[in-house]
This record gives structure tokens, C-alpha cells and sequence, in this order.
């Protein structure tokens, strides 16, 4: 297995009967195998790593929403893909940001921001260089090591076009460099 894309589904990855061995597999795989977690992918990946998911304080079924992606430059999931753009949601969870200095994962991109920050009118970017103050719905995620990655919104969905085509490219490149780099570290 060289990567593993875990798909949207119904259900909460809380729940063993919902999640099936997306558990197991995550647990075994997590720290070997370039992951993409995709609505309950992204869901599970979050619950694994000691993240909350509990019922969402926006729920979206079918909507189309902003998406803003911290502005630094090393997130490669979204190489080519402008810094807010528009996404496909349907989700009723969502995950809660784990607030320790240990946290595995770190939250990259964000919806239905609710903070004061935002600068002048609608046209101007949001001032989230303190990923701590965004008190949105978090979009992504990023393992700070690993080539893991999860989206809480749909790339495959045709509304999220052009960019989630770009998103899904993205990932698979992640995980070709990533086999490669380890290819050339063991010879």
C-alpha cells in the first residue's frame, strides 16, 4: 500500500459500527503510509490523533461555503489552489482543534469564520497568522511530519471545481515525492 485515501461516508468515526476498520487501518498505518482523509476520512484522522468531533456548530448539507487556507506557504495540499476558494460541504461534525503543544495535527484551513480580524470589507483577506484565534470551522489538516492530510469539505464534488482536482493531484504528488525521498534515503 503505498497511499491510503479514506472517503466521505455517513455516521461518526466515534462510532465503531459506523467506522468499520477505518480505525484499525489509520492505527497501523498512520505513521507509514501517505494518508488523505476526505468528510468522515478527515473525521477519523482527527479522532485518531486526539482531536474532539462533536456535533457541528454549522452544519452543511450540499453548500457551498469559502474556504481559507493559512497564509505560509508549506502547505503543499493546496500548491495552486487560491488562498480562500470555494468548496463543497456536507457535513453535521466537525472536528475540534486538540490544544496541547504536542498536537500531531494542526488545522490549515478554515470555514464560516467568526472572528473580529477580518480586515476592511469582504474583498480583503482574513489576519490569521495566529492559527489560535480562528475560531471557524476548521477545514484541513496537516500532520506536522507525516504526509497525512485531511479535508473536511468534498474536492471530488463538481462545485469545488476547479480546485478540488488540483487538491486530489496535490495529495498524490505529496505521496510520490514522499515514497521517493524514501526510496533514495535507504539505498
Amino acid at each position: 500500500i503505498d497511499r491510503i485515501i479514506i472517503s466521505p461516508g455517513p455516521g461518526t468515526p466515534t462510532d465503531a459500527g459506523d467506522s468499520g476498520i477505518v480505525s484499525q487501518l489509520l492505527k497501523r498505518a498512520k505513521k507509514r503510509v501517505p494518508i488523505f482523509g476526505v468528510c468522515f476520512g478527515f473525521q477519523a484522522m482527527a479522532h485518531e490523533y486526539g482531536w474532539t468531533v462533536e456535533r457541528a456548530r454549522h452544519p452543511k448539507h450540499g453548500e457551498v461555503t469559502d474556504v481559507t487556507v493559512k497564509e505560509n506557504g508549506e502547505h503543499q495540499l493546496f500548491k495552486d489552489v487560491p488562498r480562500v476558494f470555494k468548496a463543497t460541504r456536507y457535513h453535521s461534525l466537525e472536528a475540534l482543534r486538540k490544544k496541547t503543544e504536542d498536537a500531531e495535527l494542526v488545522a490549515v484551513a478554515w470555514a464560516d469564520v467568526v472572528r473580529g480580524e477580518k480586515k476592511g470589507d469582504d474583498n480583503e483577506e482574513y489576519d490569521d497568522d495566529d492559527e489560535e484565534e480562528v475560531s471557524g470551522t476548521v477545514m484541513a489538516l496537516k500532520h506536522r511530519v507525516y504526509p497525512q492530510y485531511g479535508v473536511q469539505f468534498h474536492p471530488e464534488s463538481i462545485c469545488t471545481e476547479p480546485h478540488g482536482k488540483t487538491i486530489v493531484k496535490n495529495f498524490m504528488d505529496i505521496a510520490d515525492a514522499y515514497w521517493k525521498e524514501r526510496d533514495r534515503t535507504q539505498e
